[in-house]
């Protein structure tokens, strides 16, 4: 990152990383950004001028999306109390939860949970938010998940595989055989 960029200003250096290996392209402004960046003050003055919670980028993001993927659990609050949809998809499937479990934010997984995000939503994989956690070896998070739905465990994605085929040592003692 050349220093110019939000994410290298706010140390998140491991995004600029991530956009220089893949050269993405990516200006997040806005809502979005305030989200991303944990700001919870300019998200509040955002709302409070009628900015509406549940507006997408153009990927299909809100910005629950990215207060989810970076744990910024305040500002997930305040979205969720401000009326942002805990279920809101991406063009690709995506919800908070999904983001939040791959990334191992157990306190904002348990947040949308208790907000009435749905686990067992898929994304255009055929993801649930079980397959993410288990991706991102997020074992308590999978405990999470599977205390919160056991069924989780029986949800095969677009290629066939449960979360424990996918992760197999994550899952070993959650999943009975």
């Amino acid at each position: 990152c050349d220093g110019r960029q939000k994410a290298h200003q706010y140390g998140r250096t491991n995004i600029c990383y991530c956009w220089l290996i893949f050269d993405i392209q990516l200006v997040v402004t806005g809502i979005w950004a305030a989200a991303l960046d944990g700001d919870l003050d300019s998200v509040q003055r955002f709302i409070a001028k009628g900015t509406d919670p549940n507006q997408t980028d153009r990927f299909g993001y809100t910005a629950l999306h990215y207060s989810s993927r970076h744990g910024n659990l305040s500002v997930c609050r305040l979205l969720l109390d401000s009326g942002a949809d805990s279920n809101a998809q991406t063009h690709g499937g995506s919800t908070p939860l999904h983001r939040a479990a791959y990334c191992g934010h157990i306190l904002v997984v348990k947040l949308l949970l208790d907000r009435g995000a749905d686990p067992a939503m898929v994304d255009s994989d055929g993801r649930t938010a079980l397959h993410k956690a288990a991706e991102g070896r997020q074992q308590e998070l999978c405990r999470l998940l599977l205390n919160h739905n056991a069924g989780l465990c029986k949800i095969r994605d677009g290629r066939g595989l449960t979360a424990a085929d996918m992760a197999p040592s994550v899952l070993n003692d959650l999943v009975p055989a």
